[in-house]
């Protein structure tokens, strides 16, 4: 391995320090204390893997893969330094970025309830209204024509009544109160239940 590559070697891993102190506490901040033991443990793993793996595959891309004592004391200098010199300075920075991502989110929730949603209920709520003015409109429409047909229906009635003669009128009478009787019953059998 070449002086130059050891160098490079040297500087990417010195990066890679101040990227897992960066990395460490950024992890932190968002792991929250509520989270299950188990789940925080399966996180951990998970995470100190990809990092792993990340500061394998920048070594892999510098140096083929190398691994020397050096490797390990660059990539603890860099985290020295990331705590040392970076670490206030980072985190005043990452809570400046959560704030203002929170504060864009609730903007933009704000913007679509206002932009989006209240115009869509507004407007379904007119279509109801409207349906609803229609439906009753149609109705009222409806039962006007069904009174006057019964008006008309009951002059036509009385109007072929006077030509029915006396003695069909004395049979026809005697049904319509059997008939009344029945629909009397019938009312009452299923009022009582």
């Amino acid at each position: 391995m070449t002086l130059t590559v050891q160098f490079y070697t040297m500087l990417a891993m010195v990066g890679m320090g101040l990227w897992l102190g960066a990395a460490v506490d950024t992890y932190r901040r968002f792991m929250h204390s509520h989270v299950s033991s188990i789940l925080l443990f399966l996180c951990d793993i998970l995470f100190w893997i990809v990092q792993g793996l990340f500061i394998f595959y920048v070594l892999l891309s510098v140096n083929d893969g190398t691994i020397r004592f050096y490797v390990f004391v660059a990539l603890l200098c860099g985290f020295a330094m990331y705590r040392a010199l970076f670490q206030t300075l980072y985190l005043q920075l990452l809570n400046v970025c959560i704030r203002l991502s929170i504060r864009i989110f609730h903007i933009s929730v704000n913007l679509f309830k206002k932009f989006i949603v209240y115009p869509i209920k507004a407007l379904v709520h007119a279509v109801v209204q409207i349906l609803s003015f229609l439906l009753s409109l149609l109705m009222n429409f409806c039962l006007f024509i069904f009174r006057l047909l019964v008006v008309v229906m009951k002059g036509f009635g009385r109007l072929v009544w006077t030509f029915v003669p006396k003695s069909l009128k004395i049979h026809l009478k005697k049904l319509a109160g059997i008939l009344k009787i029945v629909q009397n019953k019938i009312i009452n059998y299923f009022g009582k239940r």
